[in-house]
């Protein structure tokens, strides 16, 4: 019987620390999640500023070309012509760059987000596992104080047959 009480005592501990476990986790997954929604605020950023370089970029270029075709029986002008042109360029050039380093910043972001999402996962995983073997020591539990429970039936009634001897006279008390 304390054996029994030792062991449902032990079970109690295991689920507790399960629970602690589970709770863990499940915290866990809320910053994992939450992180998850800062890493797409911080890409939708990006792709907008990309958007607005190609933007920008595309402009550029239709102010050259358009210039360029005003002006080009202008030969006063076709010096400065050229030289906004070689401004567009280098601005053009500064964009290139820009938009690089954006998708470069892009595909790190893509990367956090799958190793992110194999994180989730693995604690999705982990999550499954922890809530299984509560699970089956809950059924332990419930399998020990039935048991008890039973045990407990037994003896009060034999106590009671016991009992109705003494009264009966068919049994001696000690």
């Amino acid at each position: 019987m304390k054996k029994h009480e030792h062991n449902r005592d032990k079970l109690h501990a295991q689920i507790k620390i399960l629970q602690q476990s589970l709770q863990s986790t499940e915290a866990t997954g809320q910053i994992v999640d939450r992180d998850n929604r800062k890493l797409e605020d911080q890409m939708n950023l990006i792709e907008d500023n990309i958007m607005k370089i190609h933007t920008s970029a595309k402009t550029l270029i239709e102010n050259v070309i358009n210039r360029i075709s005003e002006h080009k029986t202008l030969e006063k002008k076709t010096a400065v012509l050229l030289k906004q042109a070689q401004a567009c360029y280098r601005d053009m050039e500064e964009k290139e760059i820009e938009r690089e380093n954006i998708e470069n910043e892009v595909a790190r972001v893509n990367i956090d987000t799958l190793n992110t999402t194999s994180q989730i996962e693995q604690l999705k995983l982990k999550k499954r596992e922890v809530s299984e073997e509560r699970r089956k020591k809950e059924e332990t539990v419930t399998t020990y104080e039935l048991e008890i429970r039973q045990g407990h039936d037994i003896n009060e009634k034999k106590q009671k047959e016991v009992n109705k001897l003494i009264k009966g006279g068919r049994l001696h008390p000690f």
